[in-house]
């Protein structure tokens, strides 16, 4: 789903979001701070790739990616399928969302980042930061390390807000492009590079060296 939004009003919806029979609603509501922009929802028919262990989190995960809204503050409720549930859910004790400064859980941030498997929802509050949002086990789901630099917003290569951390890739950088179109404005070397089934990498006549 992509929205282009003028106003907070653009962007508070509940977004029909699913796969086969599956119903996986977004909400987004009190939205607020800069609206200007353009955001781009994604449902992933697979487990986060940047988690760790195989079978301790939701097969499915939602990606929001912002283009110019920085600093938009909102919250949001993710509705998961029971068939997205590997083996019982109560050992998915820990929600998990993805910014820019890595995975905030509802175990380190439990004001902000929360679920419950009643509803099987996973909600965020007071959020200034779009991601990608998960619900995993607490032993080693959101542990494992991250590439270098992997993608927070759709933009240029060579632009520090398209990245975590708000800086370009340095040479030998591992690099993954997760849910988001990236244009090359540079010709960049990188150690690994992974794009997702959601990532576009958009060479525009420019090359990139991968030593991984």
């Amino acid at each position: 789903i992509y929205v282009r939004s003028n106003s907070a009003n653009d962007l508070q919806w509940t977004y029909p979001l699913g796969y086969g029979s599956d119903y996986n609603p977004l909400t987004i509501s009190n939205v607020s701070n800069d609206v200007n922009g353009y955001l781009s929802i994604y449902l992933i028919n697979s487990k986060h790739p940047l988690t760790d262990g195989t079978d301790n989190c939701l097969t499915k995960y939602v990606s929001l990616v912002h283009n110019g809204l920085n600093g938009t503050e909102f919250d949001a409720v993710y509705t998961y399928s029971d068939g997205d549930i590997p083996g019982i859910e109560g050992d998915l004790d820990e929600a998990g969302y993805l910014t820019g400064s890595g995975w905030v859980t509802s175990t380190s941030d439990p004001a902000n980042v929360g679920y419950d498997h009643g509803t099987n929802t996973i909600s965020l509050t007071d959020i200034t930061s779009w991601g990608d949002l998960t619900l995993g086990e607490s032993s080693g789901c959101f542990d494992g390390t991250l590439p270098d630099k992997y993608t927070v917003a759709a933009g240029n290569w060579n632009t520090g807000n398209t990245w975590n951390g708000g800086t370009v890739p340095a040479a030998g950088d591992n690099v993954t492009i997760l849910h988001a179109t990236i244009t090359l404005n540079t010709s960049p070397t990188v150690g690994n590079l992974e794009i997702t089934e959601a990532g576009d990498l958009y060479l525009y006549n420019r090359n990139i060296t991968v030593q991984g």
